[in-house]
């Protein structure tokens, strides 16, 4: 039987830049679960989500009622708004209550996104060995 993976709830901004700093791909739920009802209603999904997609992606909550300025370098203007990370940069951005297909397809969004910079770079080095090869 599998067991339930509890979405981890970041206290510190440093807990943040740890988690963007060690995991490729990250989600970062941003609630107010004290007393917005859109964030509660949310919430069940992204449970759901961070046991679907534990293998691949870290998904964290960050209340802003307690911890605002672990997000606040992002922009978060209202809540509940959900960062979607690759090797710590933000490539998606979800504002308010959403269907859970449109989340799902966010992760999987995630999942497949090509950093095209890294691609180039890999390409140019791979063109000049080929190069000092003849």
């Amino acid at each position: 039987m599998k067991t339930k993976n509890k979405m981890k709830e970041l206290k510190t901004p440093q807990e943040l830049k740890d988690m963007l700093a060690q995991n490729e791909n990250v989600v970062v739920d941003v609630s107010a679960l004290s007393w917005c009802q859109p964030c509660k209603m949310m919430k069940p999904i992204f449970d759901y989500m961070s046991e679907i997609y534990q293998e691949n992606v870290q998904t964290v909550l960050v209340d802003v009622d307690t911890n605002g300025e672990a997000v606040a370098e992002y922009g978060v203007r209202a809540v509940p708004t959900f960062l979607f990370f690759k090797n710590g940069e933000v490539v998606e951005r979800i504002t308010g209550m959403q269907p859970k297909q449109t989340i799902k397809a966010a992760y999987e969004k995630l999942l497949s996104y090509v950093d095209y910079q890294e691609v180039s770079n890999e390409q140019s080095t791979n063109t000049e060995q080929t190069e000092t090869e003849n």
